[in-house]
């Protein structure tokens, strides 16, 4: 978060990346609150590929779920104007 104010102070665009899991898929309308607040130029969402661990682990979103995150990232990005 410090990185992040020091750009706002120095007036640097930046943007957040993350990655969502089936642990964390929940907070996607605070993370991109908190970006927004902190003067964010954008927030990037990734998805988690299969991989053997991954799968293991239960951590890959199913298509379904992946959909309906893609609507919300984007209306959320809309509504936050990033």
């Amino acid at each position: 978060m410090q990185a992040a104010s020091i750009c706002t102070v120095k007036d640097i665009p930046f943007t957040f990346n993350t990655v969502i899991t089936t642990r964390n898929y929940v907070e996607i309308e605070a993370l991109v609150a908190v970006s927004a607040k902190l003067g964010s130029s954008g927030i990037r969402f990734g998805y988690l590929m299969p991989t053997q661990q991954s799968l293991a682990e239960n951590l890959v979103l199913d298509h379904a779920r992946l959909k309906e995150i893609q609507v919300e990232i984007i209306k959320l990005q809309e509504y936050y104007k990033l």
